[in-house]
Order: C-alpha cells, then structure tokens, then sequence
C-alpha cells in the first residue's frame, strides 16, 4: 500500500496527505469499498536513529569513560522502549521497583542525587531530540520546533544549555549559539524561566525541567503543576517530559508525583530513584560518607531521599494518622453548626475544619 494518497485534486496535482494504513488514500478521498478504523488515520512516527546509536556512535567522543556512563544509558534506552540487557533489567527494577519497562513513556522524572549526571544526560537527550525527532518532517514551512530547558532562573538553566553546546560542537554538528538559545537547520534549544507563561504558542519537541523540586512562584501554591499544565498541550505526539532534580521537602509536584506513580505500574509516567553513587561510580564514595555524616540534609543531597527536617511542626505521617478522608457530621442536640473556610488554590492541599 502508498504512504501518500494516490489520488488526483481537483487542481490536477496528487493530493499531499498521507495515506491511512492499509489503504490507497487519505481520509478525504476513501472510495465506497475501503474499511478504515482509528489507527490507520496515520502512520506512526518512528526516529531514523536510535538514541543508543547516538550515544553509542555519534557522541562516543562525548562519553569518554563509558564505564562511568553505563547506568543513563540503560535509563536512556528505558526512556524510548529499547529492550534491556539482564543486568539492565536489573537497575531498571532496582531504580523505579517495577517489574515492566514502559513501552514509550511521555512523562519521565528522574530523582538523583548530586553530581550524578542527571543535568548532562538530559542535555544529551535534548541534542537527540532536536536533531532527530521525527516530528521534525511534519514541520510548516518556516517552522521550528523548539526544545526547552526549564529552571528556576536563567542561569541555572543555562548550565544544561551549555552542556548542549558542548555536545553539538564535540560531534561537528553546525549551529547558531546565543545567549539563551541554540538554533539549528529546524530546530531551537532554548532556556525558560520556570513560568506558565513561558512555553505557549510553540510546537515542543522535548522539555527538560531542570531541579524541579526547587520551582518557587509567588503568585502560584504549586508553581510547577501550573508550568507543566502550560507545556504539555504545546508538546508534538511522542513527545517527552524530562524532569530532572535532587529531591527536596516532602511536598510539591515532585514528590506527588513520586508519591503518585513511583512502584507503580504505569505505561505514561516513569518515576527513577538513584542514589549519586550508582549513576556516578566516578564520584568518590569517600566523599560521599564524609559528607552524608553531617546530616539528612546532605542524605537528601547524594542518596535521592526526601527530606523530612523542612516538614512544619507535625510530620505527613503524623498528620495522615489522625485523617479521616471522609467527612463526618455529629449533631448534638438541637444545636446548628456554622462553618466557614477559604481554601488555597493549590494542588490537593490538606486542611481540617
């Protein structure tokens, strides 16, 4: 069967959408006796080139010490369904304690501890997806696709936007660098402040959340949700969300979703725990336990755990003990009860009466 509609327009030229799967023409110009479902309205997008080529081929003069590199690119190859090696498999349930891989998750939170990688694996990603996302072809004359870097500041932002420099000059591959974007053939990397403002009006290849269980807003109770609500609607089919951060405090959209989704089973969310030692074995583990001696706050900062000493005065679980998440009404007596509340407009926000 065609990929292009084989029929004739009006005009004499052959009709420029593509075929349904299975059939001769487009949906527009089906004759009486072809059948269409759903699935044949079009073709899946499939990448020319597999990331673990990329990583493999392409950039071998980017990792260097491929030992040290090993566990990010099993994570790589999670992220776009590659099938794991047995001692893959094995960090794969160890990292998210799952059982399956995910075919092709959209949303892909990576919790890692300092000095992992995490920030440069994910300007890794964001050079392959601007390079080789196959939404690429489908692009309107004139059109970029862009992929974004989100951080809490331009600065910390620009971190992994150097990393993508780096990358893209390490493999010869020609661009036009500025101070907050990097443009290819037909493609953008470009850094944003964390804002729900930030990612409108733009096809998305790709966005990388850079910390974000760091994302503050003052004008927002959970500034991060309102980001990515913003994002996802821009982003193209097969598209992903990359959040990369050390975790922090046992609240906000990180730890929700890690809270939500991490152990579970689940084909669109992927959640993976990492300690800085497993992702980075070139890091000293010296280092490490001289410095984890010092507290939970530095347990948090290299063995990807939540902290609980930011918490308020009584702990989640404290609180969660005592909950009944079904309303409970006593009437005593004849008396009548009047209650007012004003609640916050943030994400599941707890509160008692």
């Amino acid at each position: 069967m065609a990929y292009w509609c084989t029929a004739v327009t009006k005009s004499g030229k052959a009709c420029p959408r593509p075929a349904l799967k299975g059939q001769q023409h487009c949906l527009f110009h089906l004759s009486g006796d072809e059948k269409v479902s759903i699935s044949q309205v079009q073709k899946p997008l499939t990448y020319q080139k597999t990331i673990i080529d990329f990583f493999d081929k392409d950039c071998a003069k980017v990792f260097k010490d491929k030992e040290s590199w090993e566990c990010w690119r099993a994570f790589c190859k999670i992220c776009y369904g590659i099938p794991l090696g047995e001692e893959e498999m094995e960090l794969y349930q160890y990292c998210t304690k799952r059982e399956k891989p995910p075919s092709n998750p959209i949303e892909i939170y990576s919790i890692c501890g300092r000095r992992g990688g995490k920030s440069f694996i994910s300007a890794f990603m964001a050079c392959f997806e601007a390079l080789y996302n196959p939404w690429i072809g489908r692009l309107a004359p004139g059109e970029k696709g862009s992929v974004f870097i989100i951080a809490t500041d331009r600065r910390q932002a620009g971190i992994v936007l150097n990393y993508c420099k780096g990358i893209l000059d390490t493999i010869g591959q020609k661009a036009k660098v500025y101070r907050e974007q990097i443009e290819l053939e037909k493609t953008l990397i470009e850094v944003k402040t964390a804002s729900f403002r930030a990612g409108r009006g733009y096809s998305t290849l790709m966005i990388v959340l850079d910390e974000l269980a760091f994302f503050r807003d003052e004008a927002s109770a959970n500034p991060a949700e309102e980001i990515i609500n913003s994002l996802l609607p821009g982003l193209v089919e097969g598209g992903k969300l990359v959040g990369i951060s050390t975790p922090y405090a046992r609240m906000g959209y990180l730890y929700e979703s890690y809270a939500q989704y991490f152990a579970k089973e689940n084909e669109d969310v992927l959640i993976w725990v990492a300690p800085t030692q497993l992702m980075n074995s070139s890091y000293s583990e010296k280092q490490i336990d001289k410095l984890i001696r010092r507290g939970e706050a530095m347990r948090s900062e290299f063995m990807a755990e939540f902290r609980t000493d930011v918490e308020s005065y009584l702990t989640r679980e404290e609180v969660e003990g005592v909950m009944e998440h079904e309303a409970v009404y006593h009437q005593v007596g004849s008396e009548r009860y009047f209650a007012f509340c004003d609640m916050s407009g943030g994400r599941n926000d707890s509160s008692a009466l």
